[in-house]
């Protein structure tokens, strides 16, 4: 692969190109694990919550489902118990929403980096400015990788794409490149001193 290959040019308002090399595709899998990661802490509520309901009425992961695709209750489970698995699993499926939208939209679109781009060191931005798209467009971004949910093309698009962009990227216009600010910095990101 030729380095024309694997990099996009941005311009300023007087038409001078910046070179900036694009992010790996394995590099962007490992960021997006730490997102998921960082994601499903928000989820442990909901788990604890689940487990607990389930010990509740008697049931173990190997148990029969139903042809409606629900689970019998072996056992009623007290209205106490209830409420409390209940609202834990509530509780995890908001702190989850509020991590993504804090960690995958706010933060991407104001400083092109979630905690997982971070940490990897690369950035999400317009192709075109080379700067952060802001929450907006980065709200667009992650909606439109249903597209690259499909048989999962999408996500796999950036191995042969010369400009590593999955469809989503295609589609809002961006580019996840590697961060060449901290490339010339020694200086550890936000993500990386709250990850130490």
């Amino acid at each position: 692969m030729t380095q024309a290959q694997a990099s996009f040019t941005t311009h300023d308002q007087l038409g001078r190109g910046t070179w900036t090399p694009v992010a790996g595709w394995w590099t962007r899998v490992a960021a997006r694990i730490i997102d998921e990661l960082v994601q499903l802490v928000g989820m442990l509520p909901y788990i604890i919550g689940l487990v607990m309901l389930m010990d509740a009425q008697g049931l173990t992961a190997g148990d029969a489902v139903s042809p409606y695709g629900t689970v019998q209750p072996v056992r009623p489970v007290d209205q106490a118990t209830l409420l409390i698995s209940v609202g834990l699993m509530g509780l995890g499926g908001i702190l989850s929403l509020v991590i993504w939208i804090w960690n995958r939209v706010v933060q991407t679109g104001r400083t092109g980096q979630s905690i997982g781009k971070a940490a990897m060191k690369i950035v999400l931005v317009s192709s075109t400015t080379g700067r952060p798209i802001g929450g907006g467009m980065a709200f667009v971004r992650e909606i439109a990788h249903v597209l690259d949910g499909f048989f999962y093309i999408g996500y796999l698009w950036p191995l042969w794409d010369g400009r590593k962009q999955t469809f989503a990227d295609k589609l809002v216009g961006t580019v996840v490149a590697k961060d060449v600010r901290q490339a010339q910095s020694d200086e550890p990101t936000w993500a990386q001193r709250a990850l130490a």
